[in-house]
């Protein structure tokens, strides 16, 4: 596998990734101007930064026992954890546009199959194997109606949503995770979770998972707000 591996492969995911930074800039307008200028500041500097990285041949280095790899993942997700989470302080996003970055899983899905057929992740991780995010994609559609967010039970049914939708999100990057070159590979031993390691795909760990997951839980975090308020009114 090469830089820019297959031309019709790479510009896929790059319209990929360039779809969840347009859905997570749409979720992230309430927020106001200077919040959204530092965000995709950040996003932009972290996205070169993997990218340059990612060139150097760093990540395909699996002799070590710790991956390099969960170093394109770990800051990102500790970071969603902390503004998601512990600093709880992200209320102004509409749940109805952060259901609609979850529209991404459908075409990352299709991208995962492709690089099955091209031999650069193996099977578990497609919708084929053990892989079943693209559900959460495609419903996105249905969760993304009006109802969802109009009433009690609506709410309730979406805070459900959610959570499987997280526990699949889960579920393909410990796959993802299991199926590298390491000592405890576990997935894929003929042919391994290669296609990560290099530009454009390290964006997917980097960037697109990250996204996904901050949609998941700033959305819960909301939900469970909400029916709190309305329980105590």
């Amino acid at each position: 596998m090469s830089q820019l591996y297959e031309p019709d492969l790479s510009l896929g995911f790059l319209f990929t990734v360039l779809l969840t930074l347009f859905l997570f800039l749409n979720a992230f307008q309430q927020t106001g101007k200077p919040t959204l200028l530092i965000v995709f500041s950040a996003i932009g500097i972290w996205m070169l930064l993997q990218a340059l990285i990612a060139g150097t041949g760093f990540y395909r280095n699996f002799v070590s026992l710790f991956p390099r790899m969960f170093l394109a993942v770990i800051p990102a997700v500790l970071t969603v954890i902390y503004f998601g989470v512990v600093r709880n302080k992200l209320n102004h996003f509409h749940l109805r546009k952060l259901t609609f970055i979850h529209l991404v899983r459908i075409p990352v899905e299709l991208l995962l199959l492709s690089l099955f057929y091209d031999k650069e992740i193996p099977v578990e991780m497609t919708f084929e194997g053990r892989n079943f995010d693209i559900v959460a994609g495609l419903s996105a559609i249905i969760f993304s109606h009006r109802w969802f967010y109009d009433s009690k039970t609506g709410l309730k049914f979406l805070f459900i949503w959610n959570c499987v939708g997280l526990t699949l999100l889960f579920n393909i990057v410990i796959t993802a995770i299991l199926s590298l070159p390491t000592p405890f590979q576990v997935f894929g031993q003929a042919q391994p979770n290669l296609a990560v390691t290099y530009f454009p795909f390290v964006w997917l760990p980097a960037v697109v998972v990250p996204v996904v997951l901050f949609a998941h839980i700033i959305s819960i975090r909301k939900i469970l707000t909400e029916i709190k308020t309305e329980i105590s009114t």
